[in-house]
């Protein structure tokens, strides 16, 4: 499958136990999504993956207690080459309305080749239960990019300052969340595309700064 998480060369550089564990974390979460999109995601339990990856359930868990958690990583690692082109753009940007859209669309592409996936993350993001939320939060570096180009843009004045960064990239990105993770199974990608953008174009109206 397109997107499965590979070793960064710079990986090289740690100590071994860390790369191993790395390769082993790696090899849990591409063999989950395999398993995912072979069976389905409810189909598949943390001992087929232990299974599969020839170790115990106990190593599962360690790694991940919950199977939501290897979706997240997958899409974290799926999303790490836009985020990351788009991190070494901000310093040399003089738009960060366009760089804040392009940022905003990194989601809608995902939604068009993984719909399952983003919306399991996009769920995970708004949990009922905290730490689950944070959880989910704290492993996309999406969500710190966005705040990245928010905070460049109110230093710049062309975004509106009345709330931090964070909060504002909270703000922009739970409105496509919220529809992704209420509408991702029954509408199709047309129609959710169009109904996230319909959305963040009325979030942008109250966000920037009209020149």
């Amino acid at each position: 499958m397109q997107g499965l998480m590979i070793a960064p060369s710079e990986e090289l550089q740690l100590p071994l136990r860390e790369r191993k564990k790395r390769k082993t974390r790696r090899l849990l979460v591409n063999t989950a999504i395999e398993l995912f999109a072979e069976r389905g995601f409810d189909a598949v339990t943390l001992e087929d993956i232990a299974a599969a990856c020839d170790v115990s359930r106990g190593t599962v868990f360690n790694y991940f207690p919950y199977k939501e958690l290897m979706i997240l990583a997958f899409m974290d690692a799926y999303m790490s080459d836009q985020v990351g082109e788009m991190h070494a753009a901000i310093p040399e940007s003089d738009d960060y309305v366009a760089l804040l859209w392009r940022a905003l669309n990194i989601p809608k592409q995902a939604a068009r080749e993984h719909p399952t996936f983003l919306c399991i993350t996009a769920s995970e993001l708004l949990h009922y239960e905290n730490d689950r939320a944070n959880a989910a939060q704290n492993s996309l570096s999406y969500l710190p990019l966005v705040a990245e180009i928010v905070r460049a843009g109110q230093e710049a004045a062309a975004l509106r300052s009345e709330m931090t960064a964070d909060d504002l990239a909270l703000y922009l990105t739970e409105g496509s969340l919220v529809s992704i993770a209420r509408n991702c199974t029954r509408l199709s990608a047309d129609e959710l595309d169009a109904l996230i953008t319909a959305r963040q174009h009325i979030l942008m109206n109250g966000v920037v700064i009209a020149s």
